[in-house]
């Protein structure tokens, strides 16, 4: 195997039909991931007794992928978006959807959790789910762009305001702001021209 910082070169893999692409995006050792699912959940304990080595902590990347999950997080941070959107909304300290799949149950709504990160979790394993409302939210957006740019744009802004006040919790925190990323880079995908 190619070692250090020597230019890409073949080596045999025992499959001679077969050519694989081994690429290195972080540079840590396979090793240190043992274990650091455990370790980012103690992390992110909002009890933990340590403070965090770097300012901007939260603006560095995850050494451990997303799982592929249909890109969950964009399309439920947009379900939950008012106005246009609202296909998530949390009533009385529940998280509900209205989807084709509770179409069968009583009022019509399928519930998702009692909590936002419950509700995503639940939401991100209901790949149908998140399917089915990426096709909704499309549809919404591509109705009247403009309009839904300004829809989305103010939500992000009410964010970043209910975030300022200090008052969420710290895991809950962290969810929002990676959904407003989300939002986000959906609105400068829209004005990419194609």
């Amino acid at each position: 195997m190619p070692k250090g910082n020597n230019n890409p070169s073949f080596v045999p893999t025992g499959e001679p039909h077969k050519v694989m692409l081994f690429r290195v995006e972080v540079g840590v050792p396979l090793f240190a991931f043992n274990g650091m699912k455990d370790m980012e959940l103690a992390y992110l304990d909002p009890n933990k007794v340590f403070k965090h080595l770097h300012r901007n902590w939260t603006n560095l990347a995850n050494l451990i992928p997303p799982e592929d999950d249909g890109g969950a997080l964009r399309w439920f941070a947009l379900a939950l978006a008012p106005e246009r959107y609202k296909l998530i909304v949390n009533q009385g300290r529940k998280y509900f959807v209205s989807t084709e799949q509770a179409k069968r149950l009583e009022g019509g709504v399928l519930p998702l959790g009692s909590d936002r990160k419950s509700a995503f979790q639940a939401f991100k394993r209901n790949l149908p789910l998140v399917k089915e409302i990426a096709h909704k939210v499309e549809l919404i957006t591509h109705e009247d762009q403009d309009k839904a740019k300004l829809t989305l744009q103010n939500y992000i802004n009410h964010l970043n305001q209910v975030l300022k006040g200090g008052r969420v919790d710290s895991q809950i925190q962290e969810q929002v702001e990676m959904e407003i990323q989300e939002i986000e880079a959906y609105l400068e995908d829209l004005d990419v021209i194609i």
